[in-house]
């Protein structure tokens, strides 16, 4: 059976956390079996079990907190050619509705639901298999995603709910200022509900010219 891979751009916010925690990036690059040019590829993928323990080591340093952390570094531009095709989306919900199609690219084990109805949209997310630190790496990539969204719109994205999947912390300010809304904690998978006005607000990188060749650009990496 193919061995799990995701992107390797995924793992820059985890590298920058742990370079301004004294690692040095070579070593940390060693240890996925990859060199400083794959970080300027988008295409490169590199096995989940390599990246486990770049992200033990995040883990080691910022406990339950890490996911918030390594979303502190996130940028618009680390997924380069693939994040600026899906930044071509009409509007928020078309974005959200690329990346469930397209989740695959980014993550071969990762997965994302989502579902709508008048009044709000749905996105869950999950992993095929367990991947310690779980709640962490989950709340990881949910950030990644409501930032880089954020970073194609006039302000930031507004959330109305997040439904967590660890218990709820004896402190839980760090992920309220994290998610910047309601809140509720041991769920089978990590969801964000925004309404339907958020999802409907326009991306400020839509480009009706582009969205053509954009969904076969990522239709081609697919296949």
């Amino acid at each position: 059976m193919p061995q799990a891979t995701h992107l390797i751009t995924l793992l820059r916010s985890v590298l920058l956390l742990l370079e301004e925690r004294g690692h040095h990036r070579q070593a940390l690059l060693q240890l996925l079996g990859q060199d400083e040019s794959s970080l300027q590829n988008p295409l490169v993928r590199t096995p989940v079990a390599n990246s486990n323990a770049l992200w033990q080591l995040a883990y080691e340093h910022c406990g339950p907190q890490m996911g918030l952390e390594v979303a502190r570094y996130i940028r618009p531009t680390d997924l380069q050619s693939i994040g600026a095709a899906i930044a071509t989306a009409e509007n928020v919900e078309q974005a959200i509705l690329w990346f469930e199609r397209y989740i695959s690219l980014f993550a071969d084990i990762a997965q994302l639901e989502v579902a709508s109805n008048d009044a709000q949209l749905r996105f869950s997310l999950c992993h095929d298999q367990p991947l310690p630190p779980t709640h962490e790496r989950l709340e990881a990539m949910a950030l990644y995603g409501l930032n880089l969204i954020s970073g194609v719109l006039d302000s930031p994205l507004e959330i109305e709910h997040v439904e967590l999947t660890r218990p709820e912390p004896e402190n839980s300010r760090a992920w309220q200022e994290a998610f910047n809304g309601k809140l509720s904690w041991g769920h089978e998978k990590l969801s964000v509900i925004i309404s339907r006005q958020q999802a409907s607000r326009r991306l400020l990188t839509h480009n009706p010219d582009l969205q053509q060749s954009s969904n076969h650009f990522l239709n081609k990496l697919l296949h």
